[in-house]
């Protein structure tokens, strides 16, 4: 298995490549930096927006994609249909506790939508970028 470091971090390797499982790789890089893909809804563009430029500013992730979506959920006894805004945050293993409370703390909802997402393949180059991204320097 290959090992790549980027400022003086391992980076873990993209997995599929070699003929480790998903499992033996994950338990042998434990210790390693990856990616990792946070979701989140808003309930407009502008709170999203605002959200996405605190989290940039302080490196809690790299990228923010922002999508105008319709969500549809059962909410105390009833069901909803709304206008939201979906936030793809991009981050590295080492801000991800951070980012996610950070996200709660400024959340709206009472419940605020915040899940996780392991980015299972992704390019060295990419995964080099997002720990550039959210650990350099401003």
């Amino acid at each position: 298995m290959i090992n790549w470091a980027v400022n003086n971090l391992m980076v873990r390797p993209i997995s599929g490549w070699g003929s480790k499982t998903d499992s033996q790789e994950h338990n042998e890089n434990s210790g390693l930096v990856s990616g990792v893909i946070v979701l989140s809804t808003f309930p407009s563009e502008d709170l999203a927006k605002k959200v996405a430029q605190g989290l940039l500013e302080r490196k809690l992730c790299a990228c923010v994609n922002i999508m105008k979506v319709s969500s549809m959920y059962s909410w105390k006894g009833k069901i909803d249909d709304e206008q939201e805004f979906l936030c793809f945050f991009k981050t590295t293993t080492i801000k991800l506790r951070q980012l996610k409370e950070e996200i709660r703390k400024v959340h709206p909802y009472e419940v605020p939508e915040i899940v996780e997402l392991e980015m299972k393949s992704a390019s060295s180059d990419y995964l080099s970028w997002l720990v550039d991204a959210t650990l350099s320097s401003p």
